[in-house]
């Protein structure tokens, strides 16, 4: 029999036999005692000696109410999301300028005159010959007191020739081609300003929960203290008043309960760079190029004539024959030059 069925025997009956004891043992008391599992007190053959049996019962652990939860560390699950917020400038905006063409080129040619020069040529006509009566080689033949000079010459043949000239004159002006040619401009300014915005990432989390309820053990104390008969070796023996009961209660822990929960998602900003915003191009005219263009035309020629100055040549040849210039008598009048 095993303690617990013993000491539950021992409590309802009012008399109980102790088990004997193994035939080498000392069949006292004490050792009748100690084989039943109990405690001997007093002297082995004394009339106060008692033998006390203590039997412990544990009961079921029953839950409390109250439950502990704990929490693992949060682990991302799922695809994190993100939100931007409206771009705003950053820093310096920079400009970009350009000058360039606009519209069609406007060209005006205009005619320059040089400085003329002036040619001359001369062109001769025909030659007209005429032939006139001269003298020569006159000598005075009369006394020099006279008051006329009757000399004595030699008849000639005077022949004269005429021939006329034209003068050309040819005016040469130089003359050039000059397109000016206009080319409105402009120029054009980009501006860009950089932007920045914010981004803000939502990753979901989840954890791990930990449930542990509590649970209550009552642990019920039952000590009970038997009497030896007098003068009795291991003989019947009584209970020596009631047995002393006694309780405690010990709380515990249960099965833990794991599940998953969401646990706080990780929020993490960042400042990015965002698309720039670009106004323009805006133009404003600027002062025009101007080019000239030089082309050599050909030259104006204007060329008029005038009667010039004629060419006269004359010769005189002699005859041969002789007359009287100033004649004073008849004989000279008669061959008068």
């Amino acid at each position: 029999m095993n303690r617990r069925t013993f000491v539950l025997a021992a409590v309802s009956a009012s008399v109980f036999v102790l088990p004997a004891a193994p035939a080498l043992a000392d069949h006292n008391r004490q050792h009748t005692c100690q084989q039943a599992g109990g405690v001997f007190q007093g002297a082995s053959n004394a009339t106060n000696a008692t033998c006390t049996f203590t039997t412990v019962v544990v009961g079921p652990a029953v839950p409390t109410g109250n439950v502990t939860t704990t929490f693992g560390d949060a682990t991302p699950v799922g695809d994190s999301t993100f939100v931007d917020s409206p771009p705003v400038p950053a820093g310096q905006a920079t400009e970009d300028r350009e000058q360039r063409d606009f519209g069609e080129p406007v060209s005006v040619p205009v005619t320059v005159a040089g400085t003329p020069t002036i040619t001359t040529r001369t062109e001769t006509g025909e030659t007209t010959t005429t032939e006139a009566s001269g003298t020569q080689n006159c000598e005075r033949v009369n006394n020099e007191r006279s008051a006329r000079s009757v000399e004595k010459c030699e008849r000639t043949v005077v022949t004269t020739s005429t021939t006329p000239t034209t003068v050309f004159t040819t005016v040469t002006t130089p003359q050039e081609r000059v397109t000016t040619t206009t080319q409105a401009r402009e120029e054009c300014v980009t501006t860009t300003q950089p932007t920045q915005f914010t981004r803000t990432t939502t990753q979901p989390t989840q954890r791990e929960q930990t449930v542990t309820p509590e649970t209550e053990t009552t642990t019920t104390t039952t000590r009970t203290t038997f009497t030896f008969t007098p003068g009795a070796r291991g003989l019947p023996v009584l209970p020596s008043g009631s047995p002393q009961i006694s309780t405690s209660t010990a709380t515990g822990t249960g099965t833990p309960v794991v599940t998953t929960v969401p646990g706080e998602p990780i929020v993490t900003r960042e400042t990015l760079e965002g698309e720039p915003i670009v106004t323009g191009p805006v133009c404003t005219p600027i002062e025009p190029v101007i080019t000239e263009e030089r082309e050599t035309l050909e030259p104006l020629s204007e060329t008029t004539n005038a009667p010039g100055q004629p060419i006269v040549e004359t010769s005189t040849r002699g005859t041969g024959e002789s007359c009287v210039k100033n004649p004073s008598t008849a004989e000279q009048r008669r061959n008068a030059c």
